[in-house]
């Protein structure tokens, strides 16, 4: 019989499998060189906040004046006056009766009530409320500057898969946590997006760019309130009192920054925006529209 033919020892599927190996252990390679971040490019890095390399306004101190302090000069003892005694006659005099007061009576008041201007109980309140919307939840937030613009929802402390405790975050839009003040009222309103994620959006991508004097737009069920950006900073993740409350209607947002590792899976800073509320509009609603056109309501 006829020698059958020999096959080549480096045949096609033999160099297909070849490659195939070799470019599996590439990927093998490339992945542990991105999880070890050995390679260029493999860290994550999120931009420093602009606002960090701006010159901070200076609010020069000045000293109170110093009143001037007008000593009185001590007095000069005297002599106590002997007492004088009274008469049987004197002791005894009758007392005189007042007269009853009537409802005519009682409107005069003393002349120097009207010294002093009269002020509502309420006044404060009222000077603090006028004629802005009620407080609320947000529903949407607007940074013009930066050209961020997302829908907000309502979020809180929730339990993680390991059982611990963690704030909620929301994927491609922010979320205001309920356990803050509501947006609008007095105290600290506390709103947080993603930064850069794969699976989760990146809404708070461009707060790195915020700046001092920036405005806030934050859209409540009741109207807009807009607060003006005073501070700007990065913190450790673990700097909690960011989240404290305040005397005065504030708005913080936070967001990841500084350094992704990947081992930890988590960013090494936290940067902060911290505004106040500097002006506000009611919604322009006008509900009585679709009745009187007829509507069933």
């Amino acid at each position: 019989m006829p020698d059958s033919p020999k096959r080549p020892f480096f045949g096609l599927p033999t160099l297909l499998g070849g490659l195939l190996v070799f470019a599996g252990i590439l990927a093998l390679g490339y992945a542990i060189g991105i999880y070890m971040e050995w390679l260029p490019g493999s860290k994550v890095v999120v931009p420093k906040p602009v606002a960090l390399e701006q010159p901070r306004p200076t609010v020069e101190a000045t000293a109170p004046p110093t009143p001037a302090v007008t000593r009185t000069p001590a007095p000069t003892p005297t002599m106590r006056p002997a007492p004088t005694r009274q008469t049987a006659a004197q002791s005894s005099a009758p007392t005189p009766t007042p007269r009853p007061i009537t409802g005519a009576m009682l409107a005069p008041p003393g002349p120097s009530v009207y010294d002093t201007p009269m002020q509502a109980a309420d006044a404060d309140d009222r000077l603090y409320w006028g004629d802005r919307p009620h407080p609320g939840m947000a529903k949407h937030l607007e940074i013009p500057s930066v050209g961020i613009d997302t829908d907000v929802t309502e979020g809180g402390v929730i339990v993680n898969k390991q059982g611990q405790l963690e704030w909620q975050t929301v994927p491609f839009i922010a979320v205001e946590y309920r356990e803050t003040a509501l947006v609008g009222a007095r105290g600290n309103a506390v709103i947080s997006g993603h930064v850069v994620t794969i699976s989760e959006g990146n809404v708070f991508r461009n707060l790195y760019k915020v700046n001092i004097g920036d405005e806030v737009d934050v859209h409540t069920a009741a109207g807009r309130f807009t607060y003006t950006v005073d501070d700007v900073k990065l913190v450790p993740p673990n700097a909690i009192e960011v989240m404290s409350q305040t005397k005065s209607p504030t708005l913080t947002l936070i967001t990841c920054g500084g350094e992704f590792d990947t081992k930890t899976r988590s960013f090494s800073d936290r940067q902060i925006v911290v505004a106040h509320l500097s002006d506000w509009e009611r919604a322009d609603t006008s509900p009585n529209v679709a009745l009187d056109a007829g509507a069933t309501p």
